[in-house]
């Protein structure tokens, strides 16, 4: 059993416990965990201010009335398996961004997904960047 798995959250949960799908301080972790550097800052940290961290983070009313008034075009992605992508999704919506689904990722398997991003971003930026790097 890994250190993080064998420690217990902040919230008292065992971390080796499934996380609940309405708690997304779990799933943010699990993914962390996935990185063995990040598992082992995670591992040897305090979970409980990692936890308090997290929540705080999460009431903050964030900056999405600014990036929605910035005037530049922007486009977003999420995994159907990340508990962003309705949040993200029902932004770009609201906001007219551009919004694109990868099947089946979470949070970090977006980032490992290069392949999948690309064929969405190229046309994006080739369509919505300075005039003299357009084709």
């Amino acid at each position: 059993m890994s250190p993080i798995r064998a420690r217990t959250s902040g919230s008292g949960q065992s971390s080796g416990e499934d996380a609940s799908a309405s708690d997304a301080y779990e799933i943010v972790k699990q993914g962390a965990c996935a990185d063995p550097y990040q598992a082992a800052l995670i591992g040897t940290g305090d979970l409980g201010a990692f936890r308090a961290n997290y929540d705080a983070f999460s009431r903050e009313p964030g900056l999405g009335a600014e990036l929605a008034a910035c005037g530049v075009p922007i486009l977003m992605y999420a995994g159907t398996a990340d508990p962003w992508h309705e949040p993200m999704r029902a932004f770009a919506e609201r906001t007219g961004a551009g919004f694109f689904s990868l099947q089946d990722a979470d949070h970090k398997g977006c980032w490992d997904r290069s392949a999948d991003v690309l064929p969405h971003v190229l046309p994006f930026l080739a369509a919505n960047g300075p005039s003299h790097l357009r084709r």
